[in-house]
């Protein structure tokens, strides 16, 4: 016979499966826009910040940029990271669009804008598309994170960007990005980036993923066996 801590206890289990599935909810009022399960939050950079500097990205189909931080050290969150742009990136000035750790993932700079964040120039409307022609997610790889789940916030990060989840600012830009148009940076720079997901080998587990959570047919999120795929 169960009893109400039971009851609780299988309700949250539930919760918790159908989230690792990432599946989609519609919000109240029943619009079309999906709410996921991930936490998604807007902390803009200030207009007129260096590394904001306001230019269009091209109004065509967009791509979603990978990269990871780098840094490792405790703390290095995506809230340490928002600070950090907000601040004006550093002696370099550096922007990107999103940063995601293992609790949520923040949005920085509306989807119709450039940031510095492709290393390939940016001077090229035609050819520099990690420039020009993308959003940028900075993945957060500090040893104090859940790796696992960074990834999977990633992946359905990636999913509420091509279903144009209503929590992002896209600026006229909902409905220009596709699971085929997802790059790492080492795409557009040569860069061994994103580090640790190249290193371990899961790009075509986070794409495939990616693929099937917006097609509506998630699959359970359990981590692939190493490979060296890229």
């Amino acid at each position: 016979e169960w009893d109400n801590n039971d009851t609780e206890a299988y309700i949250r289990e539930s919760v918790d499966g159908i989230n690792r599935l990432g599946l989609v909810a519609s919000p109240a009022g029943g619009g079309e826009e999906p709410v996921m399960a991930l936490s998604i939050k807007q902390e803009i950079v200030p207009a007129g910040n260096s590394n904001r500097p306001g230019t269009k990205l091209n109004d065509a189909e967009l791509y979603i940029w990978i990269h990871d931080t780098g840094n490792p050290s405790v703390g290095a969150d995506a809230e340490m990271h928002s600070e950090f742009l907000r601040n004006g990136g550093g002696p370099e000035g550096v922007s990107f669009h999103n940063t995601v750790d293992d609790r949520v993932w923040i949005q920085l700079l509306p989807f119709d804008e450039v940031a510095w964040h492709a290393g390939d120039g940016c001077d090229s409307r035609t050819n520099d598309i990690g420039c020009f022609q993308s959003v940028a997610v900075e993945t957060c790889v500090n040893v104090d994170a859940n790796w696992t789940k960074v990834k999977e916030n990633l992946i359905d990060g990636c999913v509420a960007i091509i279903k144009g989840d209503s929590r992002l600012n896209f600026a006229g830009r909902k409905g220009k990005f596709s699971p085929t148009r997802i790059k790492q940076h080492n795409a557009s720079s040569g860069k061994d980036c994103p580090h640790r997901i190249r290193a371990e080998g899961p790009w075509g587990y986070i794409t495939g993923q990616v693929t099937s959570r917006a097609a509506g047919t998630p699959t359970i999120p359990t981590d692939p066996p190493p490979s060296n795929e890229i």
